[in-house]
């Protein structure tokens, strides 16, 4: 019931009636909507989430104490993580410019709302990292990579340069020693390339020698004993 079905009712039937008398019947329903009226709006005080529900002006004080000695609300027009208030604590809310809104997390001030939703990037390089600028929030700097964790690279390599070197840093050797007959060597898998020494001697691909799949087949007679070494690649 509103206030104004209540004032609808004494208007209605508290009234000059010649001195005669306002009766039960006629004062109890007003009596009941006036009671009921401002408890429709307060509620019930155990519905309250407050420790103390003695009254609704306790319940609004706990709260108001509350919050007047725990969060503080800061406003100006710097980024809090570059240029934060001169004290603040945990919890603490700081408004930026009117329309950006931070809260103090404990060990840095983490951006909640911006006024139009987008954050706006740009890239700076320099010679050992990379950062991505933010014109909201905190930036973000990519170091170089260290070989363990990932990162940027001063190195321009294509990804077939990539692949030779890889196959460089797993390259192995594999050993024979010639007997008799066709100086043919199977190796012990396929390999994209190899490089082939007879002794001391460096083989010249085509002129010397034929990788033939996983077969290194030398152009020349051998001697017997000769050691041929084969890089796998």
């Amino acid at each position: 019931m509103t206030e104004a079905d209540v004032l609808a009712l004494i208007n209605a039937f508290i009234v000059a009636n010649g001195n005669n008398e306002i009766t039960a019947d006629v004062l109890r329903p007003i009596l009941v909507a006036m009671l009921e009226q401002p408890n429709d709006k307060v509620g019930e005080l155990t519905d309250l989430d407050t420790v103390d529900q003695t009254s609704i002006v306790n319940a609004i004080n706990e709260l108001v104490n509350s919050s007047s000695t725990n969060f503080t609300i800061h406003a100006g027009s710097d980024d809090p993580n570059v240029t934060p208030p001169g004290s603040y604590a945990i919890g603490d809310w700081y408004i930026r410019d009117g329309s950006t809104l931070y809260q103090y997390n404990g060990a840095e001030w983490i951006l909640l709302t911006v006024d139009n939703g987008t954050t706006n990037l740009s890239m700076v390089r320099d010679a050992t990292s990379v950062t991505i600028e933010s014109d909201t929030g905190t930036d973000a700097v990519i170091p170089l990579a260290d070989g363990v964790d990932a990162g940027v690279s001063l190195n321009d390599f294509t990804t077939a340069e990539k692949d030779k070197l890889n196959d460089l840093i797993l390259s192995e050797f594999e050993s024979f020693v010639y007997t008799t007959g066709t100086p043919n060597f199977t190796l012990s898998r396929i390999p994209n390339n190899v490089d082939v020494h007879v002794g001391r001697t460096f083989l010249i691909p085509l002129d010397d020698y034929i990788l033939a799949s996983d077969e290194v087949q030398v152009l020349y007679e051998l001697e017997e004993n000769d050691k041929v070494t084969v890089r796998l690649f």
